[in-house]
């Protein structure tokens, strides 16, 4: 089931942006966006270029990065440049921490002045697997938006409807060292169709757009009645996904510096 999120992206980042200027004063004007207005299209997938791949596993593009927190006692020595450095995904749904550390990661949220915060927003990704303490240290804040999976007592700032058992599986993929960008980016499994089949169709007196091949010429016979397995589903994180989407939402109504 493909996740949607409860709020419009660009509703959610208007309501955003409109608690930053109300706390922090008017944003520092910023040149129109040149992407392309965010719409259905531009809700399901990234740009092109933000395809290739990215020798930094936490950048995300456009100026945004990820931090994911496993083990506070640990981790928590990294957040405070991270924090510092520009617009950020905070993910906390896999994060475990004592009394101590619980504490310092509020500190730490919590020290975010106002007026630069607005040009640097905080998405946080939690989920009702998150601890208790460490959800309620994410301060309800200007810039800082909640995103997760609503479960039994935890219900995020900004909803997205997906699977827990989805959701847990891109969780245990991130631990286990995937990019995160990998798990954002649709990658599409189409058949290549270049200048030399072209050739090769037309030689054969195939149209120019037939595409497939015989199958009687070119297949061989089926040695099973039995139907093969479907293919597994791609760990797909719908949840860091809209983070991303509302980071870029922010970019294009040219509320946030633009960033190659």
């Amino acid at each position: 089931m493909r996740g949607r999120s409860t709020v419009p992206g660009l509703l959610v980042a208007a309501c955003l942006l409109g608690a930053v200027q109300a706390s922090a004063g008017p944003l520092q004007p910023t040149a129109p966006a040149t992407a392309p207005a965010a719409g259905p299209a531009a809700g399901n997938r990234l740009d092109g270029a933000e395809r290739a791949e990215r020798p930094d596993p936490a950048d995300l593009g456009r100026g945004l990065r990820y931090f994911r927190a496993g083990t506070l006692e640990t981790d928590l020595a990294s957040l405070a440049p991270a924090l510092a450095s520009g617009p950020l995904v905070l993910d906390l749904r896999a994060a475990q921490g004592d009394a101590v550390s619980t504490a310092r990661l509020q500190e730490l949220l919590a020290q975010r002045p106002p007026a630069e915060a607005a040009n640097r927003p905080l998405f946080v990704l939690l989920s009702a697997d998150t601890p208790a303490g460490i959800r309620a240290a994410v301060p309800a804040a200007p810039a800082v938006v909640t995103l997760g999976c609503p479960g039994p007592g935890f219900e995020p700032g900004l909803s997205v409807s997906t699977d827990p058992a989805r959701d847990r599986a891109a969780v245990a993929a991130l631990a286990g060292g995937r990019p995160a960008l990998d798990l954002i980016v649709e990658k599409l499994d189409k058949p290549r169709y270049d200048e030399a089949r072209l050739a090769r169709n037309h030689a054969n007196g195939h149209r120019a757009n037939d595409q497939q091949e015989s199958p009687a010429k070119d297949k061989p016979a089926a040695t099973s009645t039995s139907a093969a397995p479907a293919p597994e589903a791609p760990v797909q994180d719908l949840v860091l996904q809209r983070a991303v989407f509302l980071h870029r939402a922010l970019l294009a109504l040219g509320r946030l510096p633009q960033k190659d």
